[in-house]
Order: structure tokens, then sequence, then C-alpha cells
């Protein structure tokens, strides 16, 4: 029998078999300029990249308002153009109905969209500036003149017809200014002069003259006197003789 001395089958299963691996270590990653770029000049200061990061949020922040103003820009565009629209049919309307005059059965529908588009107006806050009959001197700011007579004085004209009425939206801008005709104001006729008769010579003017006083009545004379005086008219006593 062998002994573990001498290295025997016995000694070979009491040590485990030791298979000694070596580790490589991993190649550490190749860095070239390609792939990472040195910057040639000294790297920016903490300073200047915080303000390039806030540089860079407002730019970001000034484009969504550029685009929330286009957007709203489209949309005051397209309701301002919906109430001069509305403003022109409700004058054509109104137009229509003062030419007919009678308000028959007919007219009754149209009278009705008038209400309802002036009411519409009103309450969207957009107003509508008819200037007929208006002098002109009052007027002439906001209208822009289709025809004017001529004439030499401007205060003798009035607005005769309003082509196109002006519109303001409910912060006061102004759409558009209203397109008029004028004509000059007419005159009432100087009363004529009272005309004198060719046969008669020319009389001045009546004068009120003043009434003349009723003549005073005598005063009485006293009753002593009137005793005491004669009366002619009176016939001589008779004495009996």
């Amino acid at each position: 029998m062998s002994s573990p001395r001498d290295g025997g089958p016995a000694r070979a299963r009491s040590r485990p078999l030791r298979v000694r691996t070596r580790l490589v270590p991993p190649r550490p990653p190749r860095i070239t300029e390609r792939e990472r770029p040195l910057p040639q000049d000294e790297p920016p200061l903490p300073q200047r990249l915080v303000h390039q990061l806030l540089a860079a949020a407002g730019r970001e922040r000034e484009a969504a308002r550029e685009q929330a103003r286009a957007r709203s820009g489209a949309e005051r565009e397209r309701y301002a153009r919906l109430a001069a629209d509305v403003a022109a049919a409700l004058h054509e309307l109104r137009g229509c109905l003062a030419a007919d005059g009678t308000p028959e059965a007919g007219s009754v529908p149209l009278r009705a969209v008038t209400r309802r588009f002036a009411a519409a107006l009103a309450q969207a806050g957009v107003q509508v500036d008819d200037p007929r009959g208006s002098p002109y001197a009052d007027v002439a700011r906001r209208v822009d003149v289709g025809y004017a007579p001529p004439a030499s004085d401007t205060t003798d004209l009035i607005v005769s017809r309003t082509v196109r009425p002006g519109v303001l939206l409910h912060d006061g801008t102004r759409v558009h200014r209203a397109q008029v005709l004028l004509e000059a104001r007419p005159h009432d006729p100087a009363p004529e002069p009272p005309h004198a008769s060719p046969d008669l010579p020319h009389s001045p003017p009546d004068v009120p003259r003043a009434s003349p006083e009723p003549p005073h009545p005598p005063a009485e004379p006293p009753r002593s006197e009137v005793e005491a005086r004669p009366d002619p008219k009176a016939r001589p006593a008779i004495e009996d003789t």
C-alpha cells in the first residue's frame, strides 16, 4: 500500500487540481482627435455657460410668443373682416327698409333679420358709424368723401348718403372709415319784403300812438256858491200885488 509520502493515488485525490488562468486586462479605448476633438482655446467660464443657457431659453420663449402673436393676429383679422361684412349687410337692409317706407307683410322678415344683426353687433361690442345727415365739419376726420359739390366753404356741406358705414371694434380699433357723399346744405328762403302800392305814396310804417286821455270834468264849485249864483234860465217869480 502506498503511503502519502511517495505521492500515490491517495494524495492525488486529497488535493484538487488547480488550473492557473491568466486574466488579460481589457485594452483601454483608443481616443483619437476625430472622436474627441480638443478645444483649441481655453474652456469657457461657468458664467459664460450660464449666460449661453439663459440666452437659448430666452430665444425659445420669444419664438413661442411670436407664434402666439401670429395666431392671435390671424384670429383678429378674421373677426374684423366678419364684423365689417355684417355691418355692411345691416346697412343695406336698413336702406331697403327705408326705401320701402310702408311696413308691409313682406318686410317683416327683413325687419327681424335687421334687428338680429344689430343685436349681434352690439353684443360683440362692434359700433357701426353711419353719419348720414350730419354736417361734414363734424365728421370730416372719420369719413372718406366719394363726391362733394364744388363749394368754397365746407361748413355748408352735409352728408347726403352713406355708401359704406364705418366699423369700430370693441377696443376702439377702426376697421375702416365711412365712405360718404356730400351735398350743399339747403337754405331756408328769406321772407319777401312787403310791396308798396304804386298808386299810393309810400307811407311810413305805422307807429303806435298813445290813446288820448278823456277830458276831466270841471270841478264843482262849493255848494254855497251854487245856491248864491242865479240861474239864467230860471224865470223870475211873479210877486202878488
